[in-house]
């Protein structure tokens, strides 16, 4: 039986939140209430923007101390004054409250890169990539095609020796679950990539031989090992992650895929990771197409977080990767109030399905990522449908939206070009269609796909299609 989990990534921006360095101000910051939401287990990175730049106490690296313009007061330096850290704090919290605790590095953080108010003073703070400029993929005026120039290059031996280091000198001095590796934070690690270039096989050996490297480590400790990647095999082996043989060599623990993006519905991750005895958890990041008709908005609401955790659930998942979900403790702010049941919620299949949902043909669109990747859409094969991403429609197309835990009567929203004209039948009901937005009620909705079948005198454009269940 694989164990569930309910996990919250935590990207370590709450040293810039808290009031003081102490611990009781530290664990107000965001974590204070998290027991409440009955997660198990807690990611927590020591921020990792860039590569080789932490908030914890690091000999290897660089440790995160300047006071950074437009954020909060930055509370390390009092913390390492105190004799501690961030991470010390998490895993002391963590312990008290019997929460599982993962410490999170992002392979190829790139804030540093982006040209934000941010990536100035991070980058001055990164010692590593000062002194090592020829470990990056790019230079000042040197920009690779795909991802930052302040990416680090991982076929330089160096590079992984050092990310091989990190993690062991986390396990030296921490307290710790386990280790998570999280490779879409940002997803360009070889030169060929960075050209927009399948990896070299050369490069996807190295890459897997440091995977192996670092969960042999990790095991040797009777620690587990986690990875967040991509939900396609072929996209992540184009990326230089042969994700299917770390699992085959046993070194993968917990599997968590998609993130900016989905390529696959989630059975395909469930089978991918049930084959090797792996329990796999949906990564539910923030939704971010273009907001035009409403679409970011809308799909970034309570009822729709509760529909893509049914989803993942229904198709087999084993549980949710809720990933820089909890920004604040403040419960007298209604949303985040809210945000923490849902975690309640996602353990609770009764109180998931007592509350309202609302189910999209598609939730992230074509879907970008950040940092730049390579090109995914070749891999795509999943509806992209939103605005932006139109299908057009012509007499006897059907149109599938897929409902996890979902049954009765319910509110279909379609949205249409405007010389839109025809109908458009589910579950045995007709109903007449116009250009723009069409509301109806619909009934005799159940677990599984609903499908909708179009007549039309001439071919449209369909825009967006959702499901509401209250």
């Amino acid at each position: 039986m694989l164990k569930k989990r309910i996990i919250v990534d935590n990207d370590g921006g709450d040293v810039f939140g808290c009031k003081s360095g102490s611990y009781e101000d530290f664990i107000q910051a965001r974590l204070i209430h998290l027991p409440s939401t009955e997660l198990t287990t807690l990611f927590y990175t020591t921020i990792s923007s860039g590569f080789s730049l932490f908030s914890h106490r690091t000999k290897l690296g660089s440790v995160r101390v300047g006071q950074e313009p437009y954020l909060a007061p930055n509370r390390v330096g009092e913390m390492l004054e105190r004799g501690t850290d961030c991470l010390h704090y998490v895993s002391r919290f963590c312990r008290q409250k019997g929460i599982e605790l993962f410490w999170g590095m992002r392979m190829n953080d790139t804030h540093d890169g982006t040209g934000q108010y941010y990536s100035d003073l991070s980058f001055q703070q990164n010692r590593f990539k000062h002194e090592h400029p020829e470990c990056l993929l790019g230079s000042e005026g040197h920009y690779p095609r795909c991802g930052a120039r302040t990416a680090v290059n991982y076929a330089v031996p160096l590079v992984r020796d050092l990310a091989f280091g990190f993690v062991k000198e986390v396990l030296d001095n921490y307290d710790v679950d386990g280790v998570q590796l999280d490779f879409f934070r940002h997803p360009v690690f070889f030169p060929s990539t960075a050209n927009g270039e399948h990896a070299l096989e050369l490069e996807i050996a190295l890459m897997s031989q440091l995977v192996g490297r670092i969960a042999n480590e990790v095991h040797a400790r009777g620690k587990l090992l986690s990875v967040r990647v991509p939900d396609d095999v072929f996209y992540a082996r184009f990326l230089g992650l042969d994700v299917e043989d770390w699992l085959r060599c046993g070194w993968i623990d917990l599997l968590c895929t998609a993130g900016y993006i989905r390529l696959n519905d989630w059975e395909y991750s469930a089978r991918l990771g049930h084959r090797y005895g792996v329990p796999v958890h949906a990564s539910l990041d923030e939704i971010r197409p273009s907001n035009a008709g409403n679409a970011a908005a809308d799909r970034n609401r309570p009822e729709v977080m509760r529909a893509r955790i049914a989803d993942a659930l229904g198709q087999g998942c084993d549980g949710i990767l809720f990933f820089n979900y909890i920004f604040d403790s403040d419960l007298e702010k209604p949303d985040i109030r809210e945000r923490h049941e849902i975690i309640k919620q996602a353990s609770r299949p009764a109180l998931l399905s007592a509350k309202p949902r609302t189910y999209y043909a598609s939730y992230r669109g074509i879907g970008n990522i950040a940092g730049g990747a390579p090109q995914h859409r070749w891999f795509q094969h999943l509806c992209t449908l939103t605005p932006i991403s139109p299908r057009t429609i012509k007499d006897g197309d059907t149109q599938t939206l897929f409902l996890a835990d979902a049954s009765g009567r319910a509110e279909v929203r379609l949205l249409l070009s405007d010389d839109a004209e025809g109908s458009v039948s589910v579950n045995d009901q007709r109903v007449t269609l116009h250009g723009g937005e069409n509301r109806f009620a619909a009934s005799g909705f159940a677990n599984g796909n609903a499908v909708f079948r179009f007549s039309a005198p001439r071919s449209f454009s369909l825009l967006d299609l959702s499901v509401h269940f209250e």
